[in-house]
């Protein structure tokens, strides 16, 4: 298979994309370098539905459609086949600040990606709640009919219900598309260590989180041996732009890597420059847990890790 050409400025093409119901081309890493002519997983198929623009297009329509019923739904079990105008500027207040709550909690965006489903319906729950609690003050302001609150309370209810049964359904298909191969972003992981490794193993091992690895990129990687079964050394840190974008990675994840701190902080900067995701295994990672609080004295970031009492009841 021939080498993606490179552009006039040396840097190789990013990777094809393929056709849903054909094999993808594979995808060379043609600069020099350790990774030169490796070849690499097949692109991301084209019609992938579920990362990118596509799913806040996909997201936004579906909780749109789901809204939608829910309010028709509220105007039938209310009672109303013709709601008034203040029930249905009700109405629209609550589904406008439920979309505007959603979205400013990155539910359109890439957050959702990795997040277990029972998380995704908290989100739900309490963006529907305040939107309701909003649109309920507004018709004890407006001293709304006893229908129009009706109205309202059943909204609460079916935009709850409806929006929980649409996200479940996006989880599955997207669960599913990723355990097909059907969906996922290219992976690069910087640092092949013992923790670069493991990592590179459990997301193989694991689909439905959506990061495939395509390669490490390690100025002093471990024997080849160690490597064997694994995504191949595709080059040095210095290169790390150009091995981003030759290989037509959409996520890069700095493990433990024997390169300082200012070494590594210029890489990360310059992937968020080309517009890659980037993630970070922290340092003390084995006592990081969901509960830990980021406080900022003098704009330097403090995490607090917090201890689980498994019989207590506080967070």
């Amino acid at each position: 298979m021939t080498p993606d050409p490179l552009d006039p400025s040396g840097v190789p093409a990013p990777a094809r994309r393929g056709d849903l119901h054909q094999a993808p081309p594979a995808t060379h890493v043609s600069s020099g370098g350790a990774g030169a002519g490796m070849l690499l997983p097949p692109a991301r198929p084209a019609g992938d539905l579920f990362e990118g623009a596509a799913w806040t297009m996909v997201s936004g329509l579906a909780d749109t459609v789901a809204l939608s019923t829910a309010v028709l739904a509220a105007c039938r079990l209310a009672g109303d086949a013709t709601p008034s105008t203040t029930a249905i500027g009700l109405l629209i207040v609550l589904v406008v600040v439920c979309v505007l709550r959603m979205g400013a909690r990155g539910m359109y965006g890439a957050r959702p990606a990795r997040m277990p489903l029972s998380d995704q319906l908290v989100l739900v729950f309490s963006s529907v709640g305040g939107a309701a609690l909003l649109a309920l003050a507004g018709a004890a302001i407006a001293g709304a009919a006893r229908v129009d609150v009706l109205t309202v309370a059943w909204g609460w209810l079916t935009a709850v219900l409806a929006l929980t049964l649409g996200r479940s359904l996006l989880w599955l298909a997207r669960r599913h598309a990723r355990r097909r191969g059907r969906s996922g972003k290219r992976t690069i992981i910087v640092g092949a260590g013992e923790i670069g490794t493991q990592l590179a193993e459990r997301l193989t091992d694991a689909p439905e989180l959506g990061l495939i690895p395509i390669g490490f990129v390690d100025g002093n990687p471990p024997p080849a041996d160690r490597l064997a079964s694994l995504p191949p050394l595709l080059g040095a840190p210095d290169r790390l732009d150009q091995i981003v974008v030759g290989a037509g990675a959409e996520h890069v994840i700095f493990a433990f890597t024997r390169e300082p701190d200012s070494v590594v902080l210029p890489l990360l900067r310059r992937c968020q420059r080309l517009g890659i995701e980037v993630s970070v295994v922290p340092r003390l990672f084995e006592n990081v847990n969901d509960r830990q609080w980021v406080e900022h004295v003098g704009g330097l970031p403090l995490v607090e890790l917090r201890q689980i009492d498994p019989h207590g009841w506080q967070r």
